[in-house]
């Protein structure tokens, strides 16, 4: 029996699922960036 094309389908789900995971992770990293810059957008406006 032939093993090969069910094996190329496993390494493809998990190819996706780790793009995705590092889709989110830079969603993530830019969402926290983002948070930064408005406290620091906020702190400014406090302090005038």
């Amino acid at each position: 029996m032939d093993f090969q094309p069910k094996q190329e389908l496993v390494f493809g789900k998990i190819k996706l699922i780790n793009d995705k995971v590092q889709n989110k992770e830079t969603e993530i990293q830019s969402l926290k960036e983002g948070v930064k810059f408005e406290t620091l957008e906020k702190m400014k406006l406090m302090k005038n």
